[in-house]
C-alpha cells in the first residue's frame, strides 16, 4: 500500500486535484489487495469522491488511455472494431526480453484459420487476423508486468524471475501515431516468492530529479542504477527484487504533471481543518 500511495502522492497534478477536492468524506481503508488491484481500486474510489467538484475527470485525463481490438478477414471484406478505455497495461514478462518486446508482443496479429476460423453472419467462417492496437496513451502511463504465470508442468502458479528490461525514456512512437516519449517515474519492486514477499519503490518526483528508494519507514536518495538497472530481475533468485509495476510520464507534460504543489495555497481550508483536527486531538492525549 505504500509503495502505491507514494507513487500516487508524487504525481503532482493528481495531489492538486485532492488538495481541491470540496467533498470532506475519507477514502476507506482497504484489505490485503495486489499493487495492481489496489491502484485500481484506490483511483476508482478517487474518481468517485471527485464527482461533482471542481477537479472531476482528473483520473480519467491523468490515466486513462484508449485502445481498439479488431478482427479483419483475409479474403472476404469484413472488419469488427471495439474501442475500450483502459486505466494499465498488463504485459507479459515470460518470453519477452524487454518493455519494447513485450509491447510488441501484446500488439501482435494473430492469424484465425483451419479450427479458429472467425465466423461472419454473411461470409461464414473465416480466415482472419486478430489484434489490438494503441489509439492512445494517457500522460502517466502504468505497466503492470506479468510476474505470475500458470506452470503447465507443475500444475500451479509460479514467479517469472526471468531477466525484463526497462529504459528511463520511452518511445511510444512505434505504438501510437503522436504518442512521443516518455519518462520513468515510477519502479514499484518485489522480492521474495508467490505465498510471502515485500513492495517497495523508487521514485524520480520531479523530471531531471534524484531517485528516491521508499522502503516503508526507510526513505533515501539512491542512484538510477539502483532504480533502473538492479530491478530487471534474472538469475531465478526470488531474494533479488524485480519490477513490478513501471509508472511513466509523457515527457512533452511532465512539468506540469510533475510538481509540488502546496497544500496552505490550493486549499487553506483544508489546511485549517486538518490543524484544528490535530489541535483537538492533541487536547485529548
Amino acid at each position: 500500500m505504500t509503495s502505491v500511495l507514494q507513487s500516487l502522492y508524487h504525481i503532482g497534478k493528481l495531489t492538486d486535484a485532492i488538495y481541491r477536492m470540496t467533498n470532506e468524506e475519507d477514502v476507506e481503508a482497504f484489505p490485503q489487495y495486489d499493487a495492481q488491484e489496489l491502484t485500481r481500486l484506490l483511483c476508482d474510489e478517487l474518481e468517485e469522491q471527485m464527482k461533482g467538484t471542481s477537479v472531476e475527470g482528473t483520473i480519467a485525463r491523468l490515466f486513462e488511455g484508449e485502445l481498439e481490438t479488431y478482427v479483419s478477414c483475409t479474403e472476404v471484406d469484413y472488419t469488427t472494431k471495439k474501442t475500450e478505455q483502459f486505466p494499465d497495461i498488463t504485459l507479459d514478462v515470460f518470453g519477452c526480453s524487454s518493455l519494447e518486446a513485450s509491447l510488441r508482443y501484446y500488439t501482435r496479429e494473430d492469424l484465425l484459420v483451419g479450427q479458429n476460423q472467425f465466423w461472419t453472419e454473411h461470409f461464414g467462417p473465416q480466415n482472419a487476423k486478430k489484434g489490438v492496437r494503441f489509439l492512445k496513451f494517457p500522460p502517466v502511463m502504468r505497466f503492470h508486468l506479468k510476474r505470475i504465470r500458470f506452470d503447465m508442468e507443475r500444475m500451479d502458479n509460479v514467479k517469472v524471475n526471468d531477466r525484463f528490461e526497462f529504459p528511463e525514456t520511452l518511445d511510444l512512437e512505434p505504438f501510437c501515431q503522436g504518442a512521443g516519449t516518455y519518462i520513468l517515474h515510477t519502479v514499484i519492486v518485489h522480492r521474495g516468492g508467490l505465498d510471502s514477499g515485500h513492495f517497495y519503490c523508487f521514485i524520480r518526483p520531479t523530471p531531471g530529479s534524484q531517485w528516491i528508494r521508499f522502503d516503508d519507514h526507510i526513505v533515501y536518495s539512491t542512484s538510477t542504477v539502483a532504480a533502473i538497472d538492479e530491478n530487471f530481475g534474472g538469475g531465478g533468485d526470488e531474494r533479488r527484487g524485480s519490477a513490478y509495476i513501471l509508472v511513466y510520464v509523457k515527457e512533452s507534460e511532465a512539468q506540469d504533471i510533475l510538481y509540488q504543489p502546496d497544500p496552505k495555497q490550493v486549499n487553506p481550508e483544508l489546511v485549517e481543518r486538518m490543524q484544528r483536527d490535530e489541535e483537538e486531538n492533541l487536547k485529548r492525549l
